[in-house]
């Protein structure tokens, strides 16, 4: 029970005992202000901490040894890229001694084990850190990759232990193991959901498929080799299974199949964008609820103006792709071509952008159409918080509290998410020793 609630139930009971030695009863307008000053207390009691992180991170090779590389760590980032990439991708800046750098890079078969670890740092009494996640990872690139020529540098020795930046790119080890699970068949009598459903089964993770705008059921549904991820896409490239583009995620225990502009119903961020100018000397991030505070269904997020930025795509998409559209698709055995024209009402420019789709796929003419339509976009700049997993498939609702910038007031889907963890004292093993920097990019829904 928190502090807040206690004191809560004390002055509860010294009021009924009160009242029972003296017969006293609270007036009408004492129980209203009672209600108000409760009322208070509970959104106060809302607010959660705010907490310090620390990544702890262990290389371990092939042979066996292992290197601890918490200290050793300058940036770590994590980029979930929900348009372009499947599994989230780790960039890992290291402040190395040289003498390990041959083997981390020569050795393909090495890994690192991360924990990802917070506490509160508003807590008046040391508490241990909580895992945010765990997980193990394996190199996919390295980038900004040394070469000494000297011998002696590799010499495990004080007098030739200088350092040097090794940057690595790393996916999850469990991303990189569903991506060798292999499918193909023949089915008969099946609809795409049917084939996602039969897909998925051989994936561990949780699985979580949006229902498909594509409802047709196919005499058979033919599919060569392909590992699962490119399966999906093939089943979307020459069926459609959403009119409105498709969406795959898969790590942190989770395998989601879902349309760009989706969202999970189930609670949602409400994101503040304020314009007030006490807020400037203050702290500009309040935040209630789960996700950015780990409780609850929805969150609060407060920003300040400079925090956000519109990634204006209007003039391009008016001036360059035009917003009349014909489509002209055939049958993939015929030569007979249909045509359809597609055409945005909300403007009277007259381009016109031809597509051909040899494919015959609706679901696809469709997906092209409305992306050729003016979508909002903003990249909101969080810092401090690392937004869970459970929130990035939410809605985004934004309102500013501005008339010139009413306008951009909507609901959103995060299209991509970063967060990074910067060492800003490297001769600090301890979780003060590193800040966080979050960004996420919104599209109107």
């Amino acid at each position: 029970m928190s502090k807040a609630s206690e004191m809560r139930e004390a002055r509860n009971r010294m009021r009924e005992n009160i009242q029972e030695s003296m017969g006293y009863k609270p007036t009408n307008e004492e129980l209203e202000l009672n209600e108000k000053i409760q009322g208070h207390s509970n959104d106060l009691e809302l607010v959660p901490p705010r907490y310090s992180y620390i990544p702890i991170l262990t290389a371990i090779f092939s042979n066996g040894d292992t290197i601890d590389l918490t200290n050793r760590i300058n940036i770590l980032q994590v980029e979930m890229n929900f348009t372009r990439y499947i599994f989230p991708l780790f960039s890992l800046q290291l402040c190395i001694e040289s003498y390990y750098i041959p083997n981390i890079q020569f050795d393909d078969d090495m890994e690192f084990e991360l924990e990802l670890r917070y506490k509160s740092v508003e807590e008046t009494t040391p508490i241990l850190y909580n895992t945010l996640f765990k997980t193990t990872l394996k190199k996919v690139k390295q980038n900004s990759s040394p070469v000494n020529i000297e011998e002696e540098v590799y010499m495990e020795n004080a007098l030739y232990a200088n350092k040097q930046i090794l940057e690595l790119k790393l996916v999850q080890k469990e991303c990189l193991d569903a991506n060798k699970i292999l499918f193909s068949g023949v089915y008969r009598n099946c609809s795409v959901l049917d084939a996602l459903c039969y897909m998925s089964n051989s994936l561990p993770n949780k699985t979580f498929i949006q229902q498909p705008d594509n409802l047709r059921l196919y005499d058979q549904l033919i599919f060569t080799p392909y590992n699962i991820f490119y399966a999906i896409q093939y089943l979307d490239n020459y069926y459609g299974i959403y009119d409105r583009g498709l969406k795959m995620f898969y790590g942190f225990d989770l395998f989601r199949v879902q349309s760009n502009n989706w969202f999970d119903e189930k609670g949602s961020n409400k994101v503040k964008v304020s314009f007030i100018r006490e807020q400037e000397s203050m702290d500009p991030i309040t935040h209630m609820g789960a996700g950015f505070s780990k409780m609850g269904d929805d969150n609060l997020l407060t920003v300040l103006p400079n925090m956000v930025k519109i990634v204006d795509k209007r003039h391009y998409i008016k001036e360059v792709i035009g917003t009349n559209i014909t489509s002209f698709s055939r049958e993939a055995d015929t030569i007979d071509a249909q045509m359809r024209n597609y055409v945005n009402a909300n403007t009277d420019l007259l381009k016109t952008r031809t597509y051909i789709n040899n494919l015959n796929n609706i679901n696809k003419e469709k997906e092209l159409y409305n992306k050729t339509v003016y979508t909002k976009t903003l990249e909101i700049t969080i810092p401090s918080i690392i937004i869970d997993v459970e929130s990035w498939f939410k809605s985004f609702e934004v309102n500013f509290d501005s008339d010139h910038y009413s306008s951009l007031n909507a609901k959103y889907v995060a299209s991509n998410y970063i967060f990074k963890l910067v060492n800003i004292n490297p001769n600090s093993n301890g979780a003060d020793g590193f800040k966080v920097y979050s960004a996420v990019v919104l599209e109107e829904s």
